[in-house]
């Protein structure tokens, strides 16, 4: 960024931060507590798990609300994704980021997806445990995570009727093909070309980059961190079945 004249330089600088605030403003919406409200005039946060999620919807209303509640918590990162991969792709925004600032802006939309459905603003800074809105964010980004770990989170709800194990399995899966996906794409630069078509089959439009692997990471630490308690219980055997 060195040869960047300041009004440049400072738009490379405040972009990444932009995207995050509106992937964290836009995810922070608490779908599940506004469908109780309106169809229920329940709050979701005194029932249950008192978890404004899907899962908790599950329990509390049912599978048809919880799945409602599950969508829309992934359209409210599939959207803010896409925006911004739009805008920054097929605007004058492109000639003005240099290349990792423009694929950092994209990815880091998703982190402030995952932190505005934990920690929504519109609830005090409290939320859901992100698994839905988490899952979203691996699919717009590199379908070949989207589609391993949704075997993997479907698979391990089936067999142990445990959402918090899914969740948790996920989480370390996405994080270990993350690193993966880099560690080739960097050490071995024939990969490029195939790993390039599990995001988007176009490196000009989005590229493996350092900011990949890190953002999952910290993504699937957020992640599991909400699930300390699951986590707990878990390790006390006291964790029980979702269904």
């Amino acid at each position: 960024m060195g040869n960047l004249d300041p009004m440049t330089l400072f738009l490379n600088i405040i972009a990444p931060i932009i995207t995050l605030l509106c992937g964290y403003i836009f995810s922070g919406i608490p779908y599940a507590l506004i469908i109780g409200k309106i169809f229920y005039k329940q709050d979701i946060r005194e029932l249950g798990s008192k978890n404004p999620g899907g899962t908790n919807a599950i329990r509390v209303w049912g599978w048809k609300t919880g799945v409602c509640v599950i969508a829309l918590d992934m359209i409210k990162a599939i959207a803010p994704f896409w925006i911004t991969f739009a805008i920054i792709n097929f605007t004058p925004v492109k000639e003005i980021l240099i290349d990792d600032v423009r694929f950092l802006s994209i990815w880091i939309t998703a982190l402030g997806c995952v932190l505005g459905h934990c920690y929504s603003v519109f609830l005090k800074f409290k939320g859901g445990k992100g698994v839905a809105t988490y899952m979203a964010t691996l699919g717009p980004s590199c379908w070949l995570q989207f589609v391993i770990n949704f075997v993997v989170f479907v698979s391990t709800i089936s067999i142990k009727k445990i959402v918090s194990i899914g969740s948790i399995l996920v989480c370390i899966c996405a994080t270990v093909i993350a690193w993966i996906l880099f560690g080739c794409y960097e050490g071995y630069p024939p990969s490029r070309e195939i790993i390039d078509i599990f995001f988007l089959g176009n490196s000009d439009l989005l590229q493996m980059t350092w900011a990949y692997p890190i953002i999952v990471t910290i993504m699937s630490g957020i992640v599991i961190f909400r699930h300390k308690q699951n986590i707990i219980n878990l390790k006390n055997k006291t964790e029980k079945a979702t269904y």
